[in-house]
């Protein structure tokens, strides 16, 4: 938070550019670090702002007219995705100053290699869901439930997609069906059956997603965090409603898209800081032509890293972690757990209750 004032204020103060925003983790933080920080841009006559998902259109145009602003890297692309859109349909820029100055990442590694697999798309819904193809999803998920791996399907090594056996397609077309998929063509309900499989077998409650009034919210797997403004394509996203037995929304198309990879070079300059990279300086180098320099703390590390634990059992795991809990707490200093899936944040919350 305080070091990178120091490259963002330089750079909005020098005649370079006067339009610097700092990509942030969270939206939290972005709120945060622009309030706290705010007395050191304004002694400089500087003029900060934040952009968050609960922004409006007003308050993202007094954001990107500050000279810094805070975000998360998605939250840019997106405004960039959308002023994109409105040019094409002759709209103007839809009230936003987005300009390609300079960019600073916190958590530069995460951001550039972990999320940046994932592309950033904008969709447009499509009117609704026809009876068939609501009916077909429904079918799906019903049948799909009973259909085992080796016998019905297979799991293919180069993408895990999944393949209908001979004995799976005959056990789905032999199957009971609601007479409104009879305008599907017997591909169509294949297709559905190994979709629904699919999302059995790869796409988890309470890991991937969360149910809450009736939709489905995904899960960010870097942050753990909902991420309710994301959904699934493909029909993968209905093939979930229909599995969890909710209203199936319609399917959307999607109409501008950009990889992290994309959106990050159009910078005039681009630099990031993160505890981390020096695993990663070769690709960092050979993506992005970043250099990594590596900085000595101002005091010496603190940190004591003590010897691995095995468990033979997840039982004997739980209690291990409450006992050192337990012990860490009582000496009056906090303990941070991390967990694979909400599921097991519930589970070993639920231990420590049943424990107080």
């Amino acid at each position: 938070t305080l070091t990178t004032v120091v490259p963002a204020a330089a750079t909005a103060l020098s005649a370079r550019s006067r339009n610097v925003l700092i990509a942030t983790a969270n939206d939290y933080l972005a709120s945060r670090d622009a309030d706290w920080m705010s007395p050191v841009y304004t002694e400089l006559g500087l003029r900060v702002g934040a952009v968050t998902a609960d922004s409006t259109a007003l308050e993202r145009q007094h954001a990107y007219q500050c000279d810094v602003t805070y975000g998360t890297l998605g939250q840019f692309a997106f405004d960039f995705l959308r002023q994109s859109v409105a040019n094409r349909q002759q709209a103007g820029n839809g009230g936003l100053p987005f300009e390609f100055g300079f960019l600073i990442i916190d958590e530069a590694d995460s951001v550039l290699i972990d999320e940046a697999r994932t592309p950033m798309i904008i969709t447009a819904p499509r009117p609704s869901v026809d009876d068939a193809a609501v009916a077909c999803y429904r079918w799906s998920a019903e049948l799909a439930g009973g259909f085992r791996i080796g016998d019905d399907f297979v799991r293919l090594d180069n993408d895990g997609a999944v393949a209908l056996t001979h004995r799976g397609r005959l056990r789905a077309i032999k199957a009971n069906m609601p007479p409104a998929l009879g305008s599907l063509t017997t591909t169509d309900l294949l297709h559905g059956i190994e979709r629904a499989i699919w999302v059995n077998e790869t796409i988890h409650r309470d890991q991937h997603y969360v149910v809450a009034d009736d939709r489905i919210h995904l899960i960010d797997e870097y942050t753990g965090r909902k991420a309710s403004e994301r959904n699934f394509g493909g029909g993968i996203h209905q093939a979930i409603e229909a599995r969890e037995g909710l209203p199936l929304t319609a399917p959307s198309a999607p109409v501008a898209r950009i990889s992290v990879q994309d959106f990050v070079t159009k910078f005039d300059a681009l630099c990031g800081l993160t505890a981390t990279a020096w695993e990663d300086r070769r690709e960092l180098k050979s993506v992005y032509g970043l250099a990594v320099q590596r900085f000595a703390t101002h005091q010496s590390s603190q940190r004591t890293i003590l010897d691995p634990v095995a468990c033979r059992s997840r039982e004997e795991k739980w209690q291990r972690i409450l006992d050192a809990t337990r012990d860490i707490t009582a000496a009056g200093r906090a303990v941070l757990i991390g967990t694979r899936t909400i599921e097991q944040s519930e589970q070993l919350s639920e231990r420590f209750r049943d424990a107080a």
